[in-house]
């Protein structure tokens, strides 16, 4: 017989339900199996391990934990490495190290050492490997700052804080900074960082990068990063090129720090690299125009031209007749009636004067200037007016042994020999002249090639004698007598001895009186 619809349709729901139940059981019984599997293959925890533990229970003496097995954990307060008010919600899940030692039927556990270990290990890894680590400054200590990575403190030395010394140090304290591990030592617990080091390598990198990339002749822009008397240093970005004083400007330059100031931008060109000493040597002049290139069209020699004293030197005194271009007056023509010892006597830095150019020599790159040369020369102004033979007058201006100087014009002096000061024997100059005394004489002699002029007493005596002779006898002819010629009379004067009041004339011989008298 069978069955109706309603019938069937029971049956099916029946071995639905059946079927749910037999799969319900079997995931049951692979549970169960797993519990058990699990069961045989747990293993208690070691001592000196790390292990993650859940809080159970926090108590006035410490924390329960979870450790995974039939008995729990227990840490105490002074393991806890932190405040004993610190929530420590039930669940919390927490790294601890399981101490060699228990408490009744509890595994003793410490998370200050499990701290301790994994942040050492991070220290450890960073000092083998050279490898940064993030540590905060706390605070400010003698010779440096203490500073922690979770639950370590390190010293940082205050030298190895910063590439520079001036940097304000306290700026530091409370930030987060990368660091170089350089000393540890487990046992004592010593830790010893340095950001100095770590600057340096990152500076290293950048001053490489730099110098692959830099070109003899390339223009470049930087900061002057400090002054000397030997140049100046330009920060690059990274790295450091130095601008000898002699590359600053085609003039002359005192000092650099009259010229730039420290933080001033300048743009440059590299004239020298060396990439393996790492040295850069820049140039400021070079990329503006040279002034010696315009010099021989600019400037004639015999021209007046106007400028400013620069510096003054013991040879002579530079002169800046344009921008960057300079020329030196000798100190032998500052002045055509002084005798200048330094350029000081008639010049000071900075004045403004007007120079002739005496010569242009562009390969050596000098300009010779004259100042006594925009002024006439006094020399050229007495030889017009006087010739040989003629009889001029002027002060006694020095006395030496061999004869006298006497100042014709402001800045000539004529000589006159001890033997051309009289027709008589001169023992010594002084006899006959002294300074500042009024003198005449005859010139003998002009040499214009040496600037000299050679002056006598006794030729102006002998043409006097001559001239009064001659009007004399002219005199005589026209009155129609005749005048005889007068003998010439010899007066030999010999040097005395006053003390011993011996003339020492008496003891010479009448061969060498005549002598005497034929020279004299």
């Amino acid at each position: 017989m069978s069955k109706s619809k309603e019938e069937r349709l029971l049956d099916k729901a029946a071995d639905r339900v059946i079927k749910e139940k037999e799969r319900e059981e079997k995931k049951e019984a692979e549970k169960f199996a797993e519990i058990i599997q699990k069961c045989k293959n747990l293993s208690l925890p070691k001592k000196g391990e790390i292990i993650e533990v859940k809080v159970v229970q926090t108590t006035k003496e410490g924390v329960l934990l979870d450790i995974g097995a039939k008995s729990e954990g227990f840490m105490p307060w002074e393991e806890f490495n932190g405040k004993k008010e610190e929530a420590l919600p039930l669940g919390k899940m927490l790294k601890v190290y399981i101490l060699p030692k228990s408490q009744g039927n509890h595994i003793l556990l410490s998370k200050k050492e499990a701290d301790f270990r994994l942040d050492w290990t991070k220290f450890e890894e960073a000092f083998k490997n050279s490898k940064s680590v993030v540590v905060q400054v706390e605070k400010m200590v003698k010779g440096g700052f203490l500073t922690r990575l979770n639950s370590l403190d390190a010293f940082l030395p205050a030298s190895h804080i910063s590439l520079t010394r001036k940097e304000n140090l306290k700026k530091f304290i409370g930030k987060k900074i990368s660091v170089r591990v350089i000393e540890l030592n487990k046992k004592s617990r010593n830790i010893v960082l340095s950001r100095k080091i770590l600057l340096l390598e990152k500076k290293e990198e950048r001053r490489k990068k730099i110098l692959d990339s830099l070109e003899e002749g390339q223009i470049v822009t930087g900061k002057v990063n400090s002054i000397t008397k030997f140049g100046i240093f330009v920060d690059l970005g990274g790295i450091d090129g130095l601008v000898y004083p002699e590359n600053l400007s085609w003039g002359w330059i005192k000092d650099p720090g009259y010229l730039i100031s420290k933080g001033d931008k300048l743009k440059l060109k590299v004239l020298k690299l060396d990439r393996e000493k790492g040295k850069i040597s820049l140039g400021l002049k070079q990329i503006r125009p040279d002034p010696w290139e315009e010099v021989e069209k600019k400037y004639e020699m015999g021209s007046i031209v106007s400028g400013r004293v620069t510096h003054l030197t013991d040879f002579g005194a530079f002169v800046e007749i344009e921008e960057e271009l300079e020329g030196l007056i000798h100190i032998s023509d500052l002045s055509w009636d002084k005798r200048v010892e330094h350029p000081k006597e008639i010049l000071g830095e900075e004045k403004e004067v007007e120079v002739k150019i005496l010569n242009i020599d562009t390969k050596k790159r000098k300009i010779s200037l004259g100042l006594k040369q925009t002024k006439p020369d006094p020399w050229e102004e007495l030889i017009q007016e006087y010739k040989v033979g003629d009889k001029i007058s002027g002060k006694v201006q020095q006395v030496t042994n061999f004869g006298v100087f006497v100042n014709l014009a402001p800045g000539i002096d004529g000589m006159i020999h001890v033997s051309e000061l009289d027709e008589q024997y001169v023992s010594h100059p002084e006899k006959i002249a002294l300074v500042g005394d009024k003198i005449e004489s005859q010139i003998v002699e002009i040499d214009r090639e040496k600037r000299r002029i050679r002056l006598s007493v006794r030729r102006l005596m002998q043409t006097k004698r001559k001239k009064r002779e001659e009007e004399a006898a002219a005199a005589a002819k026209k009155g129609g007598q005749r005048t005889p010629p007068r003998k010439k009379k010899y007066s030999i004067t010999i040097p005395s001895s006053e003390k011993d009041g011996i003339v020492i004339g008496d003891f010479i011989g009448e061969e060498t009186k005549e002598k005497l008298r034929k020279n004299f």
